[in-house]
């Protein structure tokens, strides 16, 4: 068994890369199948971390904005309705709420909707969110976004994701193992950022048989979406410039 970070698709070399922001990664000649080891290191932090803050001040939220979803010690989150008024008034440009959430219904976002969820505290996903093309999802969290160990296949042919869209936490982003191994496969697609660590749990292992799975097929796997920068809400792009120097 020989597995990387990297494969290649449709047997052409992957477009992606291993990216650090100070640390490192292990064993890089099985970075990628094609020989490449393609790693990038980061020389110095961003000067603007594109975190829970950064997009908070992009969605035009108040210094203290009203929750759209209800309130309760963890409250279950519905997809809000296409047109659905904002409680935080016409300026915002995403749905608030403060404190512990789940989502434990499916969300399907259609090609005519851009929808931003900000939330101020910690949330789970423990079913399904689809994106057609032409449609944005994001979801920011100031605390830690978990994937729950019941989000996943076990039809380890099934290209379908369970979760799809841009997906932002302050603190852990966390695909869930269950407790008792033999864990699903876990497909997203789009963007995964863990600004405190990313923790990816699962394993196919259940003491039964299962642990040559791990040899045959990645459990925890991600697809970029390039569909969705251009998709995103104008106010959640950034223009930017490169500035050079040129002979006279």
């Amino acid at each position: 068994c020989s597995p990387y970070l990297i494969v290649n698709q449709n047997d052409e070399d992957s477009e992606g890369y291993a990216l650090t922001g100070g640390g490192s990664v292990s064993n890089t000649s099985n970075l990628d199948e094609s020989g490449h080891n393609w790693v990038a290191r980061m020389r110095s932090a961003p000067e603007r971390r594109q975190d829970y803050q950064h997009f908070k001040i992009l969605a035009l939220l108040p210094t203290n904005p009203n929750s759209d979803f209800g309130s309760g010690l963890i409250t279950s989150l519905d997809k809000p309705d296409k047109g659905q008024d904002m409680v935080n008034g016409d300026q915002a440009r995403a749905y608030f709420h403060q404190g512990e959430a789940v989502i434990d219904s499916p969300w399907q976002i259609d090609s005519d909707e851009k929808l931003v969820v900000m939330i101020d505290g910690d949330i789970s996903i423990e079913d399904p969110i689809t994106v057609d093309t032409g449609g944005f999802f994001m979801l920011v969290a100031s605390g830690n976004i978990t994937f729950d160990a019941s989000l996943g296949t076990d039809d380890l042919n099934s290209p379908d994701a369970q979760v799809e869209g841009v997906f932002v936490a302050d603190g852990i982003l966390k695909v869930e193992s269950t407790e008792t191994g033999g864990d699903k496969r876990f497909i997203g697609e789009g963007t995964f950022v863990g600004w405190s660590g990313v923790k990816l749990e699962r394993d196919y292992d259940d003491g039964a048989g299962r642990r040559a799975l791990n040899n045959l097929s990645a459990v925890e796997y991600f697809r970029y979406r390039p569909d969705f920068i251009t998709a995103a809400p104008e106010e959640f792009m950034r223009s930017r410039y490169s500035w050079q120097q040129v002979n006279p």
